[in-house]
């Protein structure tokens, strides 16, 4: 289902099921290159995303807290799909910056071939499409975005944390929404 940032909030301060969480939503910007802008569609996750679903890069770094701060947040790891289809695999990625939106992004990673959560869907599932994540960038945690309790549009990816089975995180979670 689909949460607040607020919820989720209250959520990493209280629970005691899960040892890692993240937020995540679809982002959607234009690659801006000489010959204009292409539509260039991905994900926006909170900075222990990678972490949660245990995925490391094959270049360069995930992301880090420093890149949630508003200011920092300028930063984007690449798929391995655009890594390859829209840069030519350049080995020389790490650094090097993309016009996004006309906003300047430096790529700081590159991940594997991997499936992973590109945005809540509904009740029933998670969105999965690949021509949905060729980047993810951080979300930057502003003090209206924690606070914000009406707007549930994120997903959430979690971990368990040791010796906790799922039926012990469930009831912690149902708990949680009285």
């Amino acid at each position: 289902f689909r949460v607040t940032s607020g919820r989720f909030a209250d959520w990493s301060r209280t629970n005691r099921a899960f040892s890692q969480m993240a937020l995540f939503s679809a982002a959607s910007f234009s690659l801006d290159g000489p010959d204009g802008g292409r539509p260039f569609r991905g994900v926006r996750v909170g900075a222990t995303y990678f972490d949660t679903l245990g995925l490391r890069p094959v270049l360069g770094r995930g992301f880090t807290a420093d890149d949630e701060t508003p200011g920092r947040d300028k930063v984007i790891v690449l798929s391995h799909a655009a890594w390859r289809q829209r840069l030519g695999a350049r080995l020389d990625v790490i650094g090097t910056e993309l016009r996004l939106s006309g906003e300047p992004f430096t790529v700081v990673g590159v991940m594997p071939d991997v499936v992973t959560p590109t945005w809540p869907a509904n009740p029933a599932r998670v969105g999965v499409d690949a021509r949905q994540r060729e980047f993810w960038v951080p979300m930057a945690q502003t003090p209206e975005r924690i606070a914000n309790t009406t707007s549930h549009v994120y997903g959430v990816v979690a971990r368990l944390a040791p010796g906790v089975t799922a039926e012990r995180a469930d009831a912690e979670m149902r708990a949680s929404a009285d």
